[in-house]
């Protein structure tokens, strides 16, 4: 692996680098490499990426809408053999 210096970040990309490792619990440096290895190899770079757009999602259905959703999906699973002839 090789050591590179950056020289000239802006106090203002600073910061937000900073905040930015505050929020995710990394490093300055982690933060950094992520960055880095996004804006060069694109933002997949190998890694699994995680959503978290529906997390408020998670738990949210009652007891009879999570029985509803699986009848119509079970429904919907349902091969016509009439169509398939």
């Amino acid at each position: 692996m090789t050591t590179t210096t950056l020289r000239g970040l802006k106090p203002d990309v600073v910061q937000a680098v900073r905040k930015r490792a505050s929020r995710e619990d990394k490093s300055i440096n982690r933060v950094l490499l992520d960055l880095v290895e996004q804006a060069t190899l694109g933002p997949r770079s190998g890694k699994p990426c995680r959503h978290h757009d529906l997390d408020h999602l998670f738990g949210s259905l009652s007891a009879a809408d999570a029985k509803f959703l699986d009848k119509v999906l079970t429904e919907q699973r349902t091969i016509d053999k009439e169509q398939w002839k």
